[in-house]
């Protein structure tokens, strides 16, 4: 059974004559006569009377057009989603997040489903950068926001975007003495006891941190590395230390116990600096990976 056949049999039954129907499609009366003829074989019932000049349902076709109607709709459906896949508007996208999870992150996500509402976004756990590398070599996950600059591997076939700036920032309670200050220079941070963010999560995170001290003749006590920030802001709660961290690594809006002041260079510029960037497999056929990339790059 064609489905160019059903389409036939529909206009007839809803009203149109022979000749009316084969003009709509483009076809000869004869040939149209035929494809009725056959679909009436294939169901082993007669679907017109051919007593009068116009053809009239017979009972079982009676029965048969809303089936047949039903059947061209879920064809048609089929067909939009099909095509919805194609485009990538239907497609479904798999972001990973490294090291950049405030509320940036989320109103990126958000900018994203607005714009492709039809598409599903799956954002998956937390990644540390060796695993998101893996990760989108292999094609688990389509792209990911993490920080730029730093040594990932896979540059032959990675392709990224910078779509945020992204600094040092001190996590310290709020009657900490330092809390006060619109910005704390890298000097006064000599007495202090840190927290750094886990080597693997972020390489060369902790050793540009800690040559950047140096070169100001700042030594400081690492007292603890984390790889949950849970963890991490429950030990400056306890005021066993500050913390130093990423701005795009915060989440807002967080505990009225703690506040977060920018770390800067003895002349008041940035400690360091990078951009959180968009990363992909330039190899990924995910059809909704452009949409995805041109839309971002078109917003920053």
């Amino acid at each position: 059974m064609k489905i160019q056949t059903l389409r036939y049999f529909v206009a007839i039954a809803e009203g149109k004559t022979v000749h009316e129907a084969a003009a709509e499609f483009y076809i000869t009366q004869p040939a149209l006569s035929r494809s009725i003829q056959k679909l009436e074989e294939e169901l082993g019932i007669r679907l017109f009377e051919r007593s009068t000049m116009n053809l009239q349902l017979t009972p079982q076709g009676k029965v048969i057009l809303p089936i047949a109607k039903q059947i061209l709709y879920l064809m048609e459906d089929m067909h939009s989603v099909e095509q919805g896949f194609e485009s990538g508007y239907n497609s479904i996208i798999t972001i990973g997040c490294c090291g950049c999870e405030n509320s940036s992150f989320y109103d990126l996500i958000r900018k994203i489903h607005l714009k492709y509402p039809e598409m599903q976004i799956n954002t998956p756990k937390y990644y540390s950068i060796s695993d998101m590398v893996k990760k989108l070599l292999s094609r688990e996950i389509d792209c990911c926001f993490t920080h730029n600059g730093y040594r990932y591997g896979g540059d032959e076939v990675l392709d990224h975007y910078p779509v945020q700036e992204s600094h040092l920032q001190v996590v310290l309670t709020r009657d900490h003495p330092l809390a006060s200050q619109s910005a704390i220079p890298i000097t006064a941070m000599k007495d202090e006891r840190i927290f750094l963010w886990e080597r693997g999560m972020l390489p060369d995170y902790n050793e540009k941190f800690m040559k950047g001290c140096w070169k100001n003749a700042v030594y400081p006590q690492i007292v603890g590395e984390f790889a949950n920030k849970q963890e991490l802001f429950a030990k400056v709660a306890a005021g066993a230390g500050i913390a130093v961290l990423h701005s795009t690594e915060i989440y807002l809006p967080c505990s009225e116990s703690f506040c977060f002041v920018d770390l800067v260079k003895p002349d008041g510029t940035y400690f360091f600096s990078n951009h959180i960037s968009l990363f992909w497999n330039r190899g990924n056929n995910n059809p909704a990976l452009p949409l995805v990339t041109k839309l971002l790059q078109k917003s920053m």
